[in-house]
């Protein structure tokens, strides 16, 4: 059986970042600091959101734009 397929979306109105293999994810458990992952009833890990990702990211992404200077 072929692996699924990454699906990612973002929210820009919550700024938040879905990564998911397409399947449900029906329970969620904190790992850290505004990052849940999800996984199904077998406990399988389905999916990871990330909370305030722009917020966290940009600095990581494009750090020349978060220099001052």
């Amino acid at each position: 059986m072929p692996e699924p397929e990454l699906q990612i979306h973002y929210f820009k109105d919550t700024d938040s970042l879905i990564l998911t293999s397409g399947k449900p994810g029906i329970y969620g458990e904190t790992v850290a600091k505004q990052l849940i992952a999800r996984s199904n009833d077998a406990g399988e890990v389905t999916g990871i959101e990330l909370f305030k990702a722009a917020h966290l990211l940009r600095p990581i992404l494009f750090p020349e734009s978060t220099e001052k200077g």
